[in-house]
């Protein structure tokens, strides 16, 4: 499997508390007893840690067809930075692209 299906794993298993035992690439997210929410929070960490958003996956996606939908966004996040010109990391592209954040004075 891809780098992606482990990094979907690592996360089920670290943040989201699932057994490793459990998960198959034809495991729907539905069958390990994730619901919306826990989908949600999935979606936060994989951006998070790959600056790449999941998306098209529901609790009837497979954990392979997910990592499948990694790979893409992770494809063409990394177009996206070459176009512009932007390093592909989610930390380095982060600090070039948002503005800083100023409080407001009182």
């Amino acid at each position: 499997m891809s780098a992606s299906y482990g990094q979907i794993v690592g996360i089920l298993t670290d943040s989201l508390g699932r057994s490793r035992a459990a998960l198959r690439p034809e495991s729907t997210f539905a069958d390990l007893g994730l619901d919306s929410l826990a989908l949600l929070e999935l979606g936060v960490i994989v951006e998070e840690r790959t600056g790449a958003r999941l998306e098209g996956v529901d609790a009837r996606s497979t954990l392979a067809e997910t990592a499948t939908a990694l790979d893409h966004a992770l494809a063409s996040r990394l177009a996206d930075c070459a176009a512009h010109g932007l390093p592909p990391s989610p930390t380095e592209h982060s600090k070039r692209v948002l503005p800083t954040t100023v409080e407001p004075s009182r």
